[in-house]
């Protein structure tokens, strides 16, 4: 019973490891040196024992075959340890050699990180340099933006307060004569370049076409955006577009003649710009409203059927294109023969 109890207790110290000793290289090389500093103070005493044997071996010949074979058994011990001693000493060699090796790699190695130290710092430095430089160009180029949106938006206005103003100016003096509203000053519109934007647009409703009773403001407001799609400023011709119709709209309601010919307008713009879409869109908007206010058979709704028509082809719309052009040639049919 002792015994097995005695077998159950565990000794506390049998789960602990036996520390291995440590190898130190330099103190393994010392003690290679001083090895083969006594290998070779033995090999070269063996050599000097091994010649002075084989010196004797002819004078003791003569005394006996039991010395001459003992003589004979020590020179074949010696040559035996010299060559054993001789492995050792290139085996120790070759040691000292890969030693050698060694140390050059790893200082070469050791080298090799510390510049790749310096690099890692070097690179981090560099990171949070370009991410400054980022942050700062990506705050230079949102104020950048900022104020060219302030400056288009800016712009826009003062063209619109222009325009309103001149409107308020007219309003008196179209009530009385019409031509004095036409003749107002726009030299700085070019006559050439308006009348080659008009020209470029040959399905797109005309202002004077349209309607020649329209509020005279309407047609200078057209020969002033027409001049800006000349000039290619279709930013600002644009927004002045869209204020222009929410005030009339405010103002006389959506259903207007005025705010139609605004439409048209808009449509013409979104023309140049190559807004296809937008430009359809505003052409049904147009072409519901027309239905709503004018006659059944009113020549100015084929004319937004046409328009409807090459808008729609500009978008590769095939089918609707067809579609609107047919209405076009049914409507005008049924006009001529009333």
């Amino acid at each position: 019973m002792r015994l097995l109890k005695w077998r159950e207790k565990k000794h506390p110290n049998w789960k602990t490891e036996i520390p291995r000793p440590t190898l130190d290289r330099n103190k393994i090389v010392e003690e290679t040196k001083n090895a083969m500093k006594y290998l070779e103070n033995l090999h070269e005493e063996y050599k000097r024992i091994l010649d002075q044997l084989l010196e004797q071996l002819p004078t003791l010949s003569e005394c006996g075959d039991d010395k001459n074979s003992l003589i004979q058994q020590k020179v074949d011990f010696l040559k035996k340890n010299l060559v054993v001693i001789e492995r050792g000493l290139e085996d120790s060699k070759i040691f000292l050699t890969l030693n050698n090796i060694v140390e050059n790699i790893e200082n070469e190695v050791r080298e090799n990180e510390e510049e790749i130290g310096s690099l890692k710092e070097r690179i981090k430095a560099l990171k949070l340099e370009n991410n400054t430089l980022r942050r700062d160009l990506s705050i230079t180029q949102r104020k950048l933006i900022e104020t060219e949106e302030q400056s288009v938006t800016l712009e826009v206005e003062r063209d619109h307060l222009a325009f309103m103003n001149t409107l308020l100016c007219e309003e008196p003096c179209t009530e009385e004569t019409s031509d004095e509203g036409e003749s107002l000053d726009l030299s700085f519109i070019d006559e050439k370049e308006t009348d080659e934007t008009e020209a470029s647009f040959p399905n797109l409703p005309c202002l004077i076409e349209i309607d020649c009773s329209l509020n005279p403001r309407l047609k200078i407001f057209y020969n002033l955006v027409m001049g800006y799609i000349a000039k290619g400023s279709y930013e600002i011709a644009a927004p002045l577009c869209k204020t222009t119709l929410q005030d009339l709209q405010e103002k006389y309601g959506p259903h207007h003649p005025d705010v139609v010919a605004m439409m048209d307008i808009i449509t013409i713009v979104y023309r140049g710009m190559r807004r296809y879409k937008d430009a359809a869109k505003i052409q049904l908007e147009v072409l519901d409203i027309k239905k709503k206010t004018l006659s059944q058979n009113d020549i100015s709704i084929a004319s937004t059927l046409n328009t409807l028509s090459a808008l729609y082809g500009k978008t590769r719309k095939v089918e609707e294109a067809e579609k609107f052009c047919r209405k076009a040639v049914e409507f005008r049919k049924r006009v001529s023969f009333l």
